[in-house]
């Protein structure tokens, strides 16, 4: 999520992004997902629902974890929660992923909640630096979703 992390760096900063997503969410263009450790209430990852095609009845996902939580099934599982939410709430047919070729944990999370691997997409992302990359376009249909 290169654009938010740099978009946090300042307070002033931190309070355009959050009044710029509060104002997406009021036209329901995205929708926002904390994940919390519940042992010490710390928001520790997100899920992001964007790119709202209602249209297609489909969306994008984003997601991240801080490193101290990773490879512990946490994000698997908020990821299945919201893809839930999606389909049952949302009423979309269709939820992708777009991700990194060398992001192994993302495709990991991907894999393990059944998304399959459609395809990639050359020079689809610009990364921190500046470059483009190619990314794995994984999808997931309403109909393949088995909520775990």
């Amino acid at each position: 999520m290169p654009v938010t992390t740099k978009s946090v760096l300042t307070l002033p900063d931190t309070i355009k992004l959050i009044n710029k997503r509060l104002e997406l969410m009021a036209r329901k263009e995205v929708v926002p997902f904390i994940v919390c450790d519940l042992g010490n209430d710390q928001i520790i990852g997100s899920v992001l629902v964007k790119n709202i095609d209602s249209n297609a009845l489909k969306s994008e996902l984003g997601f991240f974890i801080d490193g101290e939580y990773e490879n512990k099934g946490i994000t698997t599982k908020a990821v299945n929660k919201v893809i839930g939410h999606c389909f049952e709430v949302l009423s979309l047919n269709k939820v992708y992923m777009r991700i990194a070729e060398d992001n192994i944990g993302s495709r990991r999370v991907a894999e393990k909640v059944c998304a399959v691997l459609e395809g990639k997409l050359r020079h689809d992302h610009r990364t921190d630096e500046d470059e483009l990359i190619d990314v794995l376009y994984y999808g997931l249909l309403k109909s393949e979703f088995i909520q775990k």
